[in-house]
Order: C-alpha cells, then sequence, then structure tokens
C-alpha cells in the first residue's frame, strides 16, 4: 500500500510537472505568437513607414523638381530680364550714336550751308563792291554799267529806267570777269563758274549754249560763247517773241541793239550809245576762256560790221 501511494504520488508529481511543462510550452506559444504579430505589425509598420518615406521623398522630389523649376524659370526670367536690359542697352547706345550722327551730320549740312550762304554774301559783296569798268577803254566812275537816260532818241516811257535796272540785274547774275560755262560738268547750263574755258583744248564742250531768234539771224545752229550771251540777254530784254532785223547804219542804233565786230567774227550787246562810242557787254572777247565783261567801250571807227536789233 505504502509502496502504491509512492507510485501514485510520483506519478501524479510527474502528471503535474508534465501539466507544467504543457501549460508552460502553451503559454511559451502564445507569447511567442503574440511575439510573431508584433513582428509582423512592426514589419507592418516599418513597410508603411518605407512607403510614407518613399512618399515624403518623392515629395521632397518632387518639391525639389518644382524648386528647381521655379529656380529655372527665375533664372531663364533673369536671362530674358538681363537679356532685355542688354538689348535696351544696346538699343539706347545705338539710338545715342545715331543721335549723335545725325548731330553730325546736321552740323556738317549746316556748316556746308554756311559756307555756301557765306560764299554768296562774300560774291555779292564783290559784285556789289565791284567796279566793273577798270581799263582805260571801259567807261570811268560807275558801279554798274547803264544806259544814259539823257539819251538824243526818245525811248518809250520809263522804258529807260527798266532796261537799266534789268542791266542790272544782270551784272549780279553774271558778274564780269567771271565765266559763262559749265566747267566740271557735262550739263549745258545758262550759269557762271569760276574756271576759264580752254577752246584750243576742249572746244565747246563746257560752252554754255543759248539758241535765240537773234543767233538763227546770223545762221548759227547753236548759239554758244558771244553769240549766245547776247542773244541771251536780248530774249530777257525783249522777249523771245520780238522780231529781228539786221541794218547796217550806225546812226540807227539804239540800246539793246546788237554788233557784229572784228569782221564778223564776234557779237555784243549795247548797253549805252553816243555819237563817237558804244558800250558794251559781250562773252569771250579772247575767244579761248568765254570770259564776261561789261563795259567795253567801242569807238565809232571801229564797228565795220553788221548790226541787229529787236526795234519795230
Amino acid at each position: 500500500m505504502k509502496k502504491l501511494s509512492k507510485k501514485v504520488l510520483l506519478t501524479i508529481i510527474i502528471a503535474v510537472i508534465l501539466l507544467f511543462i504543457v501549460f508552460f510550452k502553451i503559454s511559451f506559444c502564445k507569447e511567442l505568437m503574440s511575439s510573431k504579430e508584433t513582428i509582423n505589425m512592426s514589419n507592418n509598420d516599418i513597410e508603411n513607414l518605407d512607403e510614407q518615406k518613399m512618399e515624403s521623398g518623392k515629395e521632397i522630389s518632387k518639391l525639389n523638381v518644382e524648386k528647381q523649376e521655379k529656380s529655372d524659370d527665375e533664372t531663364i526670367e533673369q536671362k530674358e530680364i538681363g537679356q532685355e536690359n542688354q538689348e535696351g542697352l544696346e538699343n539706347e547706345i545705338k539710338t545715342e550714336k545715331i543721335e549723335q550722327e545725325n548731330y553730325k551730320d546736321q552740323s556738317d549740312e549746316e556748316n556746308q550751308i554756311n559756307k555756301k550762304i557765306e560764299i554768296i554774301e562774300n560774291t555779292f559783296k564783290e559784285i556789289v563792291e565791284r567796279i566793273y569798268v577798270s581799263n582805260e577803254s571801259n567807261v570811268k566812275g560807275t558801279e554798274y554799267i547803264t544806259a544814259s537816260t539823257d539819251s538824243s532818241y526818245q525811248y518809250p516811257d520809263e522804258w529807260l529806267e527798266e532796261f537799266n535796272e534789268k542791266i542790272i540785274q544782270f551784272q549780279m547774275e553774271f558778274p564780269d570777269g567771271m565765266y559763262w560755262n559749265h566747267m566740271g560738268s557735262t550739263q549745258n547750263e545758262i550759269g557762271v563758274t569760276d574756271q576759264p574755258c580752254s577752246h584750243s583744248k576742249n572746244g565747246e564742250k563746257y560752252c554754255n549754249h543759248y539758241q535765240g531768234i537773234s543767233t538763227k539771224i546770223c545762221g548759227f545752229y547753236m548759239g554758244t560763247q558771244c553769240a549766245g550771251f547776247v542773244s541771251m540777254l536780248s530774249d530777257r530784254i525783249f522777249g523771245t517773241d520780238a522780231p529781228t532785223r539786221i541794218f547796217t547804219n550806225y546812226d540807227d542804233i539804239r540800246i539793246g541793239d546788237q554788233a557784229r565786230v572784228n569782221n564778223n567774227s564776234h557779237t555784243v550787246f549795247i548797253i549805252d550809245k553816243t555819237d563817237e562810242y558804244v558800250v558794251v557787254a559781250e562773252c569771250n572777247a579772247d575767244y579761248e576762256t568765254c570770259e564776261i565783261n561789261w563795259g567795253r567801250k567801242i569807238e565809232r571807227s571801229q564797228l565795220s560790221g553788221y548790226y541787229i536789233t529787236r526795234w519795230d
């Protein structure tokens, strides 16, 4: 009995120990399962955190991209602004240069105009101050060569006064000592230059041409040199439609007539007349330069050619 009790007691003790071990294993397994769940939850949390981190990284990358784009836009804008400022500055410089060039051109043009005005003023002054009769064969003591108003011939009322006004104008327009040509130009002009022709070298290349009615009556196909100059004066006094005729009597000469002199080789315009001489305007008296002269006196005895008149 005692032996059985010991076995039962031993069995109970072993059973208890086994129960304890079983309970311990069960508890350990629960704890292990709980730990695994916790670990799984932690892993999930970690994955969530990683995902959040990745999302955050994406957001940060996106922000960085946006920031970079914004920075690039700002840089581009700054570059554009800088370029615009540069272009504006260059345009201002160009405008300033253009204004300077325009101012320079304007100044040069003004200087040229002033020089031309000065030349004109000086020329006019010389004309006004010039005494056109400087040698012994010219009429003395007059500033301008004009017709005498106490002529014995009865001219129409106020005709001599008007004639003298025109003659003075002609002397200003075609000054004594200048040349009735267009030296330096191929175009025929009716003006004057300060450069003489050289007929022995250039012929009539630079001579002015004027084909008036009085040149035609003399048989000239082209009014150059003396004939053209005198014919031009005659047309401007009497008009281009005034009649023309030829005569040979000295006593019939009137102011405004023309005379062929030097064995019918030269034409002069008669400004004034007395019983002993005539006072003339002429061009190319030397047959070489087309020089203009006012006031030469030609004695009656030297006039051996014919005369041309526009008077009826």
